[in-house]
């Protein structure tokens, strides 16, 4: 999963916004970068069960939307409950 993240983050999409574009797109890389994070933690509930998962989850979703971009932000709830179907 870590490997994944970090392809996640490094590909080109965010990088070149970074590079090339930096009016306005900070908001949205803001909020990308908890993508990983929210679906490491809903792998981990679906493989688990366990309780807390959840609520790290949604720490990550909380610390997404508050990146600035909710667009963005409803993606990894959406991936996230993916997993259980």
């Amino acid at each position: 999963m870590f490997l994944g993240g970090l392809l996640f983050l490094g590909r080109g999409c965010l990088m070149a916004q970074k590079e090339y574009q930096t009016k306005g797109y900070q908001t949205m890389m803001s909020t990308t970068v908890w993508l990983p994070l929210i679906l490491c933690f809903a792998a981990r509930y679906a493989s688990t069960g366990e309780r807390r998962e959840p609520v790290f989850a949604g720490l990550a979703v909380a610390a997404s939307l508050l990146g600035g971009f909710p667009q963005v932000a409803v993606y990894g709830p959406l991936l996230a409950a993916a997993f259980r179907f």
